[in-house]
C-alpha cells in the first residue's frame, strides 16, 4: 500500500515525528481469530527523492504500536507485510489485516 504524505494543498513533503500501526482487526471483531496478523512490516520511505527502508516488528496482540519516523521531508511511504503471525483459528494464509496507520507531523 502506498500512502502520499505530502501536504494536500502545496504538495510539499512533510516532516513526521512518529507513526503508529494497529495490527489486525479490532479485538472486538470475531473475524480477528481467523486472520493472520502482521508481524514484520517494511516501510519504504521516499524522503528528499531518495528511498530507504525501515523494518518494524509488531506483537501478536491488538492495540496501537508507535515508532519514530525517519528525519527529512517525507513524500511517500509504501507499506509491505514481510512476515505474519499465523491465525489462532487456522484461517486462510492469504488474509492479513492492518487496522489503521497514523502519522504525526513534527
Amino acid at each position: 500500500m502506498e500512502i502520499d504524505i505530502r501536504d494536500p494543498l502545496s504538495s510539499e513533503p512533510r516532516e513526521l515525528r512518529e507513526f503508529a500501526v494497529d495490527p489486525g482487526l479490532s479485538v472486538n471483531d470475531p473475524a480477528r481469530a481467523g486472520e493472520w496478523q502482521p508481524k514484520t512490516l517494511e516501510l519504504w520511505w521516499t524522503i528528499d527523492k531518495k528511498t530507504s527502508c525501515t523494518q518494524v516488528q509488531l506483537p501478536n496482540a491488538p492495540g496501537q504500536v508507535r515508532f519514530p519516523a525517519p528525519a527529512g521531508g517525507v513524500q511517500y511511504v509504501t507499506i509491505r507485510v514481510a512476515e505474519v503471525h499465523p491465525a489462532p483459528a487456522g484461517g486462510p494464509a492469504n488474509q492479513v489485516s492492518i487496522g489503521e496507520v497514523t502519522f504525526w507531523k513534527r
